[in-house]
């Protein structure tokens, strides 16, 4: 039909799709009609056949987009040819097609802030006939099958935004809970994460437009402001920095909402299978982004101290004073004791935890350094050195200042004389 009334529902843009900058708006309105004319005068004339439709959204603020689709057709008609058939030489019928295609662009921000939002956009629209058959004299007209449709179509222009985030546990990505890089943390060491979020998009990102959660409700990220460049927009291609920091949790007890997953099977310090499991999260304009990260405790291990020890003399064990290693020396010689300290268990030592001490008062004990793999640890498998100089005793004289025992007998043939001792 040609006069109605009807409403066009359109979908409004999405803000999180990024910054609106222009709405084309593009109405179609084709129409069709038939019409049938007879020259009933004694004379020629002209007759000229108008097939339009008034068409009208009504948009925002009482804003109106009108189109005025018309065909037009003139024809010189003869006089009447004696019969009312709409044919012959003084009648004619036939049909009037046509379409008009009308656009309208809005690009004042206070215009397309109407086209925005979550709720779809209601426009009325209505159809009114406006054809007509003009011409002098005498002459009958019919219009038949007048119809009328319309389409709207909307097109959004806007610039595109986009981002992506990326968190960091103690700056290490650790996305996988079994990859290579997750870290591997005792319970109770401190803990950073970080949150990066850039902006991969075209257009800028305010900040409050901006929210970065943890899934873990104890950990609460903050804004870097030393990230930002000073204006409070995340440009296209700037890079912000959120952060917060906590102490690693002993991952073999079960706590309430903390996430446990199995994991850690390729961390580089040996670990349990249990990982730790955070994921951040990103919302822009309705937009949600997610990022994971993992840490990992050490594995669980009994700790078993060990240390070996030997002492020598001038290069020699010499344990009993009737062992055949035991060195014959003259009262005055240079003597050099040599005590080795082996680490035999699976806990380091540090320098100032081993404790050595000789019962003879007159030899001052020195550490090698040479003999540590320049750690200050005595580390498990590790030898240290430590050394004293000293010259020996005439054992004849001296038995009261030193401790000496009998010995000296490495063929156990009874002849025993005195051998210095000291430990």
């Amino acid at each position: 039909t040609t006069n109605w009334s009807d409403e066009f529902v359109l979908p409004a843009f999405t803000p999180a799709a990024g910054e609106l900058t222009a709405i084309t708006l593009t109405f179609t309105t084709p129409i069709m009609g038939s019409v049938s004319y007879e020259n009933t005068s004694n004379e020629t004339v002209f007759i000229t056949s108008t097939h339009a439709v008034s068409l009208t959204i009504r948009l925002f603020n009482d804003i109106d987009l009108h189109a005025l689709p018309q065909a037009v057709r003139v024809d010189q008609v003869p006089p009447f040819d004696g019969l009312a058939d709409f044919q012959g030489t003084s009648g004619a019928s036939f049909n009037m097609v046509t379409t008009l295609v009308s656009t309208q662009v809005y690009t004042m921000p206070a215009d397309l802030a109407q086209f925005s939002g979550t709720s779809p956009l209601h426009f009325p629209v209505s159809a009114v006939g406006a054809s007509t058959i003009l011409g002098p004299g005498n002459f009958d007209a019919i219009l038949r099958s007048q119809a009328a449709s319309a389409s709207l179509v909307i097109y959004f222009g806007y610039r595109p935004f986009d981002f992506t985030v990326k968190k960091l546990t103690n700056l290490q990505s650790a996305d996988d809970a079994n990859g290579g890089d997750v870290p591997t943390l005792f319970p109770g060491a401190p803990i950073t994460w970080t949150y990066l979020v850039t902006n991969t998009g075209a257009t800028t990102i305010a900040l409050a437009d901006i929210t970065v959660t943890d899934s873990d409700p104890q950990v609460k990220p903050r804004f870097d402001p030393g990230s930002d460049n000073g204006d409070g927009l995340l440009s296209p291609g700037e890079v912000w920095r959120y952060y917060a920091v906590g102490t690693a949790l002993d991952l073999t007890i079960d706590q309430p909402d903390v996430t446990v997953v199995p994991g850690c099977g390729n961390a580089t310090v040996p670990s349990s299978k249990r990982a730790y499991e955070n994921i951040a999260t990103v919302t822009i304009h309705d937009v949600v982004k997610v990022d994971p990260s993992h840490y990992c405790n050490p594995t669980q291990r009994r700790l078993e101290p060990g240390l070996a020890f030997r002492k020598l003399i001038n290069g020699a064990d010499a344990d009993g004073p009737n062992d055949p290693d035991v060195p014959f020396v003259f009262p005055g010689a240079v003597m050099t004791w040599t005590y080795l300290i082996t680490n035999t268990g699976n806990v380091s030592f540090t320098l100032a935890e081993v404790d050595l001490q000789d019962n003879d008062p007159a030899l001052t004990i020195q550490f090698d350094p040479s003999s540590d793999d320049g750690d200050g640890l005595l580390a498990p498998g590790e030898q240290w050195r430590y050394t004293a100089v000293g010259t020996s005793h005439n054992l004849m004289l001296d038995s009261s200042t030193i401790t000496v025992v009998n010995g000296c007998d490495p063929n156990h043939t009874g002849n025993q004389s005195l051998a210095y001792r000291n430990i």
